[in-house]
């Protein structure tokens, strides 16, 4: 029998409130972040919980408390990936961020859809849908990025923008939702 988890991997519909395997897995996660923003900064120890939180750690990469997981193990930095304050990763599918990238505060990562029936909503039910977001790319601060969303290479995404679809390298994106405002020459 497949179970709940297997169903959140591969982008089915689960029930994350009634299973007992995830539940533990998201109060792993909450623990951790917890320590986490509660360490002194710059600590061995700060470094120890996002290991234990996130996996390796990859060179350079460098994130400010506080911090938000749903599970951790789901979201994975390249290097030299700095993560500002105040950062939520919904991460019941990957969220993979490429090298360089530069994450501003307040940002937002949400890899989970719920139903539109609210029976189904009401019982637990979810999808999780991966978001990519490529090399070099700098994300100012308070964006949000839903589930599914591609972000290519060398991207900025202007401050409190929503992003909503897919986007290609090199571009400057800004509004709610976000368009392409210019490509950037390389």
């Amino acid at each position: 029998m497949i179970t709940e988890r297997e169903k959140m991997s591969t982008g089915e519909w689960y029930n994350y409130a009634h299973d007992e395997e995830l539940q533990e897995l998201r109060k792993r996660a909450v623990r951790l972040c917890y320590k986490f923003n509660h360490a002194e900064p710059e600590s061995e120890e700060r470094k120890e919980v996002m290991t234990e939180l996130l996996g390796e750690l990859p060179e350079g990469f460098d994130i400010m408390a506080p911090i938000g997981f749903d599970y951790g193990f789901n979201t994975h930095f390249g290097k030299g990936v700095f993560v500002n304050h105040s950062c939520y990763f919904k991460d019941s599918a990957t969220i993979g961020v490429g090298e360089n990238t530069f994450i501003g505060p307040n940002c937002t990562f949400y890899t989970a859809e719920h139903p539109l029936k609210y029976a189904l909503r009401n019982k637990g039910y979810e999808k999780a849908i991966p978001i990519w977001i490529g090399d070099n790319c700098w994300l100012a601060g308070n964006v949000t990025v839903m589930p599914g969303v591609r972000i290519g290479n060398g991207v900025v995404v202007a401050a409190g923008s929503l992003v909503t679809k897919n986007i290609p390298d090199n571009c400057i994106v800004a509004g709610v939702p976000a368009a392409i405002k210019k490509f950037i020459d390389q």
